[in-house]
């Protein structure tokens, strides 16, 4: 006999699919919500980032802003500070009688093109816009060769005061004309009663020798005061674009032998002052100048002064250009600075460092 089969209920597919419909609804809802907040992460993500960007745009902004009131205020700065320190004829608009100065400049470069054949090396080390200073020798004869060599720049040639200046009206005249700025001479390296001597002995008697003594007497005080007069006029003209160029050596030794005298400061306390004004390194073109079996201009790199500040003009800067201005020259034309280019001293790149390795 079978066994009864078990009662099986029939199964409701309407159920069966009402239930499917329900989990796929609910499965669509969670994917709906899911893709939801994804978006609207998405979307938080985005304005916190466009905030960032918004922030950043305005840091941006007003630092440009800074910046350029910096820049502003440093000009103001630089031109108060050169209706301070620079004499009114350097101040001046030119005028009729500048023709004067323009006729002097073209004559110094006309005599310096027929009787200066110089082989002349290194003229592109010039930088192409003004605002450095040119240490050059003291030979003799310098001054027309510096004008024909920077007749693109804005040049202001320092000039002795008492030898130069005050030699006769005329010439005062024509110097400022020229855009020359006075310094105040200096002999303190002449020391003893003989080599005072042995000094006014070389220079030519009647004003010149007058004028030497005159020199010799100076108060050392007064020297030190000027020199940083001067300092600041240059240091003024450089900050606004133009050219100085000075000797260190100060006034013309007349040596029978044309060799490197001992260099008196400035360099550092121009340099120092320079670099409170802008901000920035003041270049310093080395230009050598010598008579050989030709006549030969040798212009170096762009030095500078590392770390140049308050009113310290230290004799090793001084030395380390001067020496550096030394190489450049034929042994025989060193003088004082012949050992320490043998030795390899005074232009260490830890005091005097070129704008190749700047």
């Amino acid at each position: 006999m079978e066994k009864p089969r078990e009662y099986v209920p029939p199964i409701d597919n309407k159920k069966s699919s009402e239930r499917k419909v329900e989990h796929s609804d609910i499965s669509d809802r969670e994917k709906k919500e899911s893709q939801k907040e994804t978006v609207e992460k998405q979307i938080e993500q985005e304005k916190s980032d466009l905030e960032e960007v918004r922030k950043v745009i305005k840091d941006l902004q007003s630092e440009q802003t800074s910046v350029e009131t910096n820049q502003g205020d440093r000009q103001q700065e630089i031109q108060e500070y050169f209706d301070k320190n620079v004499p009114e004829y350097l101040q001046r608009p030119p005028t009729a009688t500048q023709v004067v100065g323009n006729v002097a400049h073209l004559l110094f470069r006309h005599v310096n093109a027929l009787e200066q054949n110089a082989e002349r090396a290194g003229k592109e080390l010039f930088p192409k816009e003004g605002g450095f200073l040119v240490v050059t020798n003291h030979f003799g004869g310098e001054t027309p060769q510096l004008m024909g060599l920077l007749s693109e720049y804005k040049l202001h040639i320092a000039a002795g005061e008492e030898l130069n200046f005050n030699r006769s009206k005329f010439r005062g005249w024509l110097l400022k004309k020229l855009g020359m700025i006075p310094v105040y001479e200096s002999l303190a390296h002449v020391k003893t009663p003989e080599e005072k001597d042995a000094l006014l002995s070389r220079v030519p008697s009647g004003e010149r020798r007058g004028g030497y003594q005159r020199v010799l007497d100076h108060n050392p005080a007064d020297v030190a005061r000027r020199a940083n007069e001067f300092a600041k006029t240059a240091a003024a003209l450089l900050a606004k674009g133009d050219v100085v160029a000075m000797m260190p050596e100060g006034l013309f030794a007349y040596e029978e032998e044309k060799m490197l005298q001992e260099g008196y400061g400035g360099m550092g306390l121009i340099a120092a002052e320079y670099k409170k004004l802008t901000g920035q390194d003041l270049k310093i073109i080395p230009v050598a100048m010598y008579t050989d079996e030709q006549k030969t201009v040798n212009v170096g790199e762009p030095l500078f002064i590392p770390g140049a500040k308050g009113k310290i003009d230290k004799k090793e800067d001084t030395d380390s250009i001067m020496t550096y201005l030394a190489s450049m020259m034929p042994e025989k034309f060193r003088g004082y600075y012949k050992d320490k280019v043998n030795k390899g001293s005074g232009y260490k790149k830890s005091q005097i460092v070129s704008s190749n390795s700047s």
